[in-house]
């Protein structure tokens, strides 16, 4: 298959496109007792935060910092499965080759 810069500028619009939406869409992740929530966007960004309000408590500072690292982990976790999903290795190829 040839590769030429028609065919690269080509994939590469395909690639951005499929890109920026993955970056539109929503992961969230709840912590394992259900009190803290993140949600991220495909570029990985935190967008919302919910912290269950018995949880705002100096006592519970633990807590809170680990249910938000699960909830984070949960939310990482479906990006990358989600990205898995929607970018081709072409994609992968054509990105590559751009950023050498």
């Amino acid at each position: 298959m040839a590769f030429g810069p028609t065919k690269l500028l080509s994939d590469l619009i395909s690639a951005q496109r499929r890109l920026k939406e993955i970056k539109k869409k929503r992961f969230k992740g709840i912590s394992k007792d259900g009190k803290v929530s993140v949600q991220i966007n495909g570029a990985m960004e935190i967008i919302d935060v919910y912290i269950d309000e018995a949880l705002l408590n100096p006592g519970y500072k633990t807590i809170v910092e680990k249910d938000i690292r699960e909830a984070h982990k949960e939310a990482m976790k479906k990006s990358a499965d989600e990205m898995r999903r929607s970018i081709t290795i072409g994609d992968m190829e054509i990105l590559s080759k751009i950023m050498k």
